[in-house]
């Protein structure tokens, strides 16, 4: 207890959900920044940065402090910068020796379902497993806010979409960027124009695929979520690179660069060993799979070499996205994709045999 009255609770680390009921002043410290509420559902995470002295034992470490507001208002007072107030679906970043950045998103909807009927009671009558549901869900959401708003920024840069770079002949070809969740039309226009759009995770990093803490916390994954999703990147891109090791082999016979040649240049050399109708023709086929119009074929290992390595790089992003699901659903599984450093390829089989990967 302060002497001003007010409950005070220090959090040097780690991330709280604090439910506090309204009554006195209840006072939460980080080392930067003291957040000050009389009643409201909000939750402080302290985001560690780089060491403030690098490779001293014991370093200090410099925190940012993300606040997300779900209920009622918060003041935030910075230890530099000038204070401000947060309300019920607003979220503030501070980072130490700055003041903060402030982002303003829909308040989060009461929890849907059986939930739904006690979320409406009183304040302070829910129970845990209600407030964790809660929480959860508007994490969820403001992952979700906080992409659509970067999306809605580089939009207002842009002409509008109907203006994207769309094809006078074929308009239901999707605008250029676009890499994944074609509609059936778009796919259709696609497999007509024999083209194939990519975007898989960098497989030339050498190391495996890492996710910091503070990439983490921008993403909204918990400290749990944070190495399981990097474990599921890790593993469609291992498996990626084992492939493309296979069929570069089979295609050259050359052992040695199959091990020390980037993933890169294994897709560059099996192309280009190639011949080019084959080439073609991969493209022409793996577009029209990719719009439901012919069926990949029962064996895996059939068809020529540029059809299985088109085959197998079209599929990536899916794969990502599909082994990230299984660790926080599919909501956030799309955001992650988009977020996972990598590159993007689009490709039209039917006017080019020699396109080819570029360098990573």
């Amino acid at each position: 207890m302060a002497r001003t009255g007010a409950t005070q609770v220090t959090q040097a680390a780690g991330d709280v959900f604090y439910r506090v009921e309204r009554g006195g002043p209840f006072v939460v410290n980080t080392n930067h920044v003291s957040i000050a509420v009389t009643g409201t559902c909000f939750r402080v995470e302290v985001i560690p940065m780089k060491p403030l002295v690098a490779a001293a034992a014991g370093a200090a470490v410099a925190s940012a402090v993300l606040i997300t507001v779900y209920e009622g208002r918060v003041s935030a007072v910075p230890s530099s910068g000038a204070s401000l107030s947060l309300g019920a679906g607003e979220q503030a970043r501070v980072n130490p020796g700055s003041g903060a950045t402030v982002l303003k998103v829909s308040a989060p909807p009461v929890v849907a379902g059986p939930a739904a009927p006690a979320d409406r009671a009183p304040e302070g009558q829910l129970t845990r497993e209600q407030l964790i549901a809660r929480d959860t869900i508007s994490r969820q959401q403001i992952a979700g806010l906080q992409t659509r708003l970067k999306q809605l920024e580089r939009d207002a840069q842009q002409k509008p979409p109907e203006e994207q770079d769309r094809n006078v002949e074929d308009p239901d070809l999707p605008p250029r960027g676009k890499t994944h969740d074609f509609t059936p039309a778009e796919q259709q226009a696609m497999a007509r124009n024999c083209e194939l759009r990519i975007d898989m995770p960098s497989l030339d990093r050498g190391d495996k695929w890492k996710l910091t803490p503070d990439e983490g916390a921008r993403m909204h994954l918990s400290e749990e979520q944070q190495p399981r999703v990097a474990a599921a990147v890790n593993k469609v891109r291992d498996d990626a690179i084992a492939h493309l090791r296979a069929l570069y082999l089979e295609a050259t016979g050359d052992t040695g660069g199959a091990q020390v040649l980037s993933p890169a240049s294994l897709g560059q050399e099996l192309l280009h060993k190639s011949r080019p109708a084959e080439v073609q023709a991969a493209r022409v086929r793996i577009a029209r799979e990719r719009a439901g119009i012919e069926a990949p074929p029962a064996d895996p290992s059939a068809g020529t070499v540029p059809e299985r390595y088109y085959r197998c790089s079209a599929a990536v992003g899916d794969s990502v996205q599909h082994e990230v699901e299984t660790v926080v659903g599919a909501t956030q599984a799309g955001i992650i994709r988009d977020r996972v450093d990598g590159w993007t390829q689009q490709m039209n089989g039917c006017k080019s045999t020699s396109d080819s990967p570029p360098e990573q």
